[in-house]
């Protein structure tokens, strides 16, 4: 027993038993306020259905920490349109009641195959199987038929694609089962092909379940190492799709969800349309869901903005043991190329149950450690009976599991594989100007323990790259709001490029508050005295900076005390608080806070104001190993060097490679 006590004390952090006590840090003699929630770095995306479309619960949502909202055209009909635009202007006064940003996600139907049945609306505007529910028993012989004649035959089901026969052979298995069936109810049923006579399938049932709702086809591929199947021929979008896209033309979306892309034409053939509707900057996301896709991954990544991992489909399309190996691949090469990854079906219990079960909870936080940008929820918020406490759930699971991500592994896997720090280089293609930047600041700001960092952009692009680098603590993305007139017509940019950012990883997006100006001093108190309200910040903290300086990109290490003219407490430490998503409270829901999220020009909680000295002396941080230096004390002889020239030595430092060891 003493070998292990001695093993624990030598090599853990802490006891077991203090994990389940273990309370959030906090810095005595300061009082940072507290917010309800606490966001995570990992971003949530909630599917909106009909428990998810009143004002109320989507008010719940966001405040519980939702970044976007999908709304699933897979039933797209005119009569749901409605319903979504119903939603559509509940989810605009929620956003505007709590003063949050939310990204909008379109996702088309596609190429998606179900079983033809009878629907109706119902009074909420959703549709729903006007049909009884269907019964099946295991070695029930059951067909699939694509000739419309068959229709009200006994044991016959009809399926949309008229050419569903030509795919299927005798010994093929085929997946019917409940739109976001959760696995977790008996609403699916796998079929074997038994034999294909004219348009018919005869299949026997591998297990009993009640067929009900939208019920999806999926035909699971026969090869284990291959492809094989053949692949139906509808488009990647169908005309219902098309006239929902020409509805949604007006409003700002955001994100367009492409299902089932098989290579990368079928992505620049939703490009070209959303360009002709004049929807240019929205941007595309593809959804991996066959193996197809998978065969074309590089490619179809090539020309996306993201990617959407759907596990439903693509676990069926491939070998069970495989999809573990296959996500954290997946996520892997999008974490490379810093663009977006995004994981599905993850608490699908909650559906009906208030609890995740103990193997869900823990596929949220491998998905967590892989590296996984967002976690989209699907059944749980769209006809779920516990929506909010879905999201409350998984959030909890990603901080938790954020906690322990290794970050300097992820940067060092990185520069490894751009041959960076004496590594043999894996790519052949030298670094760009703000990729270099982008990793020093993320150096920069975990070799001085920085509590935060601050990027100025436009287009939301610089802090995107700085979030590739995975650092250790938030990104505060400020992009300031710009007028662009056109003859008699003008329009504000900003605002969307904010919202793409919200589901980024460690990225929290805002908008600089126009009345202070274009200064970029200004809008940094700002920044750091909202951070402080809100309680990422504290006194005693440094502030990784990122923006343009005469065109040119700059870091800048910035005390807290030092941009407000704050008076630091005697003794204070660099380092005195670890930056964490355990320590950091929302960013968004300041009362002061408006539905873009605008940082407020008046943030006097906490922060005495006083002028800045005009001495010259350089406000760079210093660190000597124990402490910070006094800022009366004389600069270092390369930092007399430079305050002659008027740059700041820190500045300097960064310029000539000095993150760079």
């Amino acid at each position: 027993m003493s070998q292990i006590i001695n093993i624990r004390k030598k090599f853990l952090e802490q006891p077991l038993s203090t994990i389940l006590t273990e309370e959030e840090e906090f810095v005595e003699g300061e009082e940072a306020p507290r917010t309800p929630f606490q966001l995570s770095k990992t971003k949530l995306i909630a599917t909106v259905g009909p428990q998810s479309c009143s004002v109320e619960v989507l008010k719940k949502l966001l405040q519980a920490g939702i970044q976007a909202v999908r709304f699933d055209f897979t039933w797209c009909t005119l009569e749901v349109q409605g319903f979504f635009d119903r939603t559509y202007e509940n989810l605009l006064q929620a956003c505007q009641e709590t003063k949050k940003m939310c990204a909008i996600m379109v996702d088309l139907a596609g190429r998606e195959l179900y079983l033809k049945s009878k629907h109706a609306v119902g009074e909420d505007g959703w549709p729903r199987r006007v049909e009884s529910p269907v019964s099946v028993e295991c070695g029930q012989i059951i067909y699939l038929s694509c000739d419309k004649a068959d229709h009200g035959k006994k044991d016959t089901f009809l399926v949309n694609y008229d050419d569903f026969y030509e795919m299927a052979k005798a010994g093929d298995t085929i997946h019917l089962g409940r739109y976001l069936s959760t696995g977790a109810e008996a609403s699916a049923v796998y079929v074997d092909v038994l034999e294909v006579t004219g348009k018919k399938i005869k299949c026997k049932c591998k297990n009993p379940a009640v067929l009900d709702g939208l019920v999806t086809v999926f035909h699971c591929e026969r090869s284990k190492s291959g492809q094989e199947n053949v692949q139906n021929l509808l488009p990647v979008m169908t005309e219902a799709d098309k006239e929902a896209l020409k509805r949604w033309s007006t409003r700002e979306v955001d994100f367009v969800l492409i299902p089932y892309p098989k290579c990368k034409e079928d992505v620049q053939e939703v490009r070209e349309y959303l360009d002709f509707l004049g929807m240019q900057e929205t941007l595309c996301i593809s959804k991996i869901e066959t193996r197809a896709a998978l065969n074309c991954f590089e490619e179809i990544l090539d020309v996306s903005y993201g990617v959407v991992i759907s596990r439903s489909s693509l676990g069926m399309d491939m070998p069970i043991e495989k999809s573990v190996k296959i996500q954290k691949e997946l996520i892997k090469r999008c974490n490379f190329v810093g663009k977006p990854c995004i994981i599905t079906r993850v608490v699908d219990t909650m559906t009906n149950s208030p609890r995740p079960t103990r193997a869900e909870a823990t596929d949220v936080a491998n998905a967590v450690l892989d590296g996984t940008d967002a976690i989209l929820l699907g059944a749980e918020t769209t006809r779920g009976k516990f929506p909010v406490e879905s999201v409350n759930t998984v959030k909890d699971i990603c901080r938790q599991a954020e906690m322990v991500y290794n970050n300097d592994y992820h940067f060092k896997s990185i520069m490894r594989a751009l041959g960076i720090d004496g590594h043999t280089p894996n790519v052949g293609e030298p670094m760009s100007e703000a990729e270099a930047m982008a990793s020093s600041t993320v150096r920069a700001a975990d070799k001085t323990n920085a509590a935060m960092i601050l990027c100025f952009t436009e287009s939301g692009t610089f802090a995107r790259q700085v979030a590739k680098y995975r650092p250790n603590m938030p990104i505060l993305a400020i992009t300031v709001p710009t007028l662009k007139v056109k003859g008699c017509s003008w329009t504000l940019l900003g605002r969307r490029a904010a919202r793409q950012n919200l589901i980024i990883r460690g990225v929290f997006p805002k908008l600089a508050d126009p009345k202070t100006g274009l200064q970029e001093g200004w809008i940094l108190q700002d920044a750091i005295k909202f951070s402080i309200a809100q309680g990422m910040l504290r006194k005693d903290d440094f502030v990784v900076v990122c923006h343009r300086l005469r065109g040119d990109l700059v870091i800048s290490i910035v005390s807290v005390h030092d941009a407000l003219g704050i008076n630091m407490h005697n003794g204070s430490e660099l380092g005195q608080r670890h930056a964490s998503t355990a320590s950091m409270t929302s960013l968004v829901s300041a009362d002061t806070d408006d539905q873009y999220g605008h940082l407020s020009s008046s943030f006097e909680q906490g922060c005495a104001l006083k002028p800045q000295p005009a001495d010259g002396k350089s406000r760079s941080p210093k660190h000597n190993g124990s402490g910070l230096k006094s800022l009366s004390e004389e600069p270092q002889a390369e930092e007399k060097a430079t305050a002659g020239s008027g740059d700041d030595p820190v500045k300097t430092k960064i310029k000539r490679g000095f993150f760079s060891s």
